[in-house]
């Protein structure tokens, strides 16, 4: 088991990555604010405060100019702001959390399960 490095009220930075059906790869970084701790299950519940970066690449890892982001996508990364997730204590590392594509498309209830 991991211990909590965080406590309720703390802010860390995550890092997730999506990959969009043309290919690509969305790289989106939030502030996030731990509201609860899981800790038999080792996991934060943390709420998106901001956007703070995000860059669109090819899928060899090229970055793309912001005109050939997808619009679509980003739309719904924008919308994640405010929402809430359970998350796993090692996200707060800094390192990249690959989630399905239905996290984003809100198919899956990932950031809707604690609406």
């Amino acid at each position: 088991m991991s211990p909590s490095t965080y406590a309720i009220g703390d802010e860390f930075l995550i890092h997730f990555v999506w990959q969009i059906p043309n290919g690509d790869f969305i790289r989106a970084i939030f502030a996030a604010e731990i509201v609860n701790l899981d800790q038999p299950t080792n996991r934060y519940i943390i709420k998106l405060k901001e956007l703070k970066a995000g860059r669109q690449e090819n899928e060899i890892g090229e970055i793309l100019p912001r005109q050939s982001f997808s619009e679509e996508h980003w739309r719904l990364v924008g919308e994640l702001i405010g929402r809430q997730a359970a998350v796993a204590y090692e996200t707060a590392d800094g390192r990249p959390v690959r989630l399905r594509l239905a996290t984003l498309t809100r198919e899956h209830k990932y950031f809707t399960r604690f609406e």
